[in-house]
């Protein structure tokens, strides 16, 4: 039902060396409007199932979480996004990505990735 994002990236040494510990991850929006430093990462969840059966209520879902990572410039956020895939792909499955922007509204450079979990509540 919700993915252990924010625990995986913690509790990895190269994700933690670049956006601190405990990390710039941000969860719900919560970035949104506040001055944080840089580089970061944001996540949410873009989509969610319960693997269902008719004999039993569901134990695990599928959960799909989009994970974006904010630097000041390209090589910051191309580093810091290998640095969560390599972190994620432990304990998920990448479906796409990565996509690669840069806004121009907050002069930030975007590195966007998905992943599905397999969620066991």
């Amino acid at each position: 039902m919700f993915a252990p994002v924010f625990d995986i990236l913690q509790s990895d040494a190269d994700v933690t060396s670049i956006i601190g510990n405990p990390p710039r991850a941000f969860d719900f929006g919560e970035v949104v409007g506040q001055d944080v430093a840089r580089p970061y990462v944001v996540f949410q969840t873009i989509s969610g199932n319960p693997y269902n059966a008719l004999d039993c209520p569901p134990d695990t879902d599928l959960d799909s979480i989009q994970i974006d990572s904010y630097a000041t410039n390209k090589a910051g956020a191309k580093d810091l996004s290998i640095a969560v895939r390599k972190a994620l792909e432990a304990s998920s499955y990448m479906i796409s990505g990565p996509r690669v922007q840069h806004e121009e509204e907050t002069r930030l450079f975007r590195v966007s990735m998905d992943f599905d979990f397999h969620t066991v509540r």
